[in-house]
């Protein structure tokens, strides 16, 4: 569990892949499964999901970890992709929260907690 505390606005880039996370431009990096996040309950302001939760084995436990860590959710994913295996349809992305926006074929999501 991660006890410790982020500078003051900072980012915190968390991948499974140390390879991918390496490539990451943030201050704060930590290896980490999306389904059991390494810190305290409420410690960020926003969690912010791009285009990943189709590729975690339990998306549902990841969304919660999410609402765990923080204190808002975002969650960007692409309508349809061709090249991705999978991916959410519209209505599933509808029932995480109310829609925002929608840009270029991706869709903008401020979550909301759903009873699980």
């Amino acid at each position: 569990m991660w006890e410790g505390t982020f500078p003051k606005a900072s980012i915190v880039g968390v991948d499974v892949d140390k390879v991918s996370l390496n490539k990451c431009f943030y201050n704060s990096k930590v290896c980490a499964d999306a389904c059991f996040l390494p810190f305290r309950d409420n410690i960020f302001t926003a969690s912010v999901e791009l285009c990943c939760l189709p590729y975690v084995k339990d998306w549902k436990k990841a969304r919660t970890e999410m609402f765990r860590v923080a204190k808002h959710v975002y969650f960007v994913e692409q309508i349809r992709n061709k090249k991705r295996l999978h991916w959410f349809s519209l209505t599933t992305l509808f029932h995480f929260g109310s829609f925002m926006f929608l840009f270029l074929r991706t869709i903008v999501i401020k979550g909301r907690k759903t009873k699980t």
